[in-house]
């Protein structure tokens, strides 16, 4: 596909199954749910004559997406939302009717790579971890939220059979200094 190297080199795993499932059309109007780095988007692109609309919640994505978009002319827009809207934002910006819709779920790359959006085990940044730019961050909560609820994330959203034991020791450590 020509179109990859334009978005970073992001190469989408299922791509080809994608293509393959959604068979674009010249005409057809298809949805990339979750842009990030554009690869299914360019795929769809380049395999049909077709429109995508790409939405993100992460800014970043977005900025990245419209910044490519001239490749594409008037058959790619990219804006920020979330995939729980969609229903919404496909009226809006298309009038309802599609052809195809993508979901790539999961923590995009480039969120793990870049230090300051807190998802990196590799480089030292802020505790963030947010998806968008919107609400409280990671360290919100664990200098914030008290023991109980603390344990509760942990245990949801974490899996973490040790919630408790885990909470108490954030607990006791941000007595000593935030975290």
């Amino acid at each position: 596909m020509t179109g990859l190297a334009t978005y970073g080199g992001h190469v989408p795993v299922l791509l080809d199954q994608v293509i393959a499932s959604l068979t674009p059309r010249d005409g057809d109007t298809m949805v990339d749910a979750t842009f990030g780095g554009g690869g299914y988007s360019a795929g769809l692109l380049d395999a049909a004559d077709c429109c995508v609309l790409g939405l993100d919640r992460d800014p970043d994505a977005v900025r990245r997406g419209q910044a490519q978009a001239s490749r594409w002319g008037d058959r790619l827009s990219v804006v920020e939302g979330r995939f729980s809207t969609l229903e919404q934002t496909v009226n809006e910006q298309v009038g309802g009717q599609v052809d195809g819709v993508v979901f790539d779920l999961g923590v995009s790359s480039y969120q793990l790579d870049e230090a300051h959006r807190g998802f990196s085990f590799r480089h030292d940044g802020p505790l963030d971890m947010r998806m968008g730019a919107d609400g409280k961050s990671a360290a919100d909560a664990v200098n914030h939220l008290d023991e109980a609820e603390l344990a509760g994330l942990i245990g949801r959203l974490g899996e973490e059979r040790r919630a408790r034991a885990v909470a108490r020791a954030i607990v006791a450590a941000r007595k000593e200094a935030p975290i």
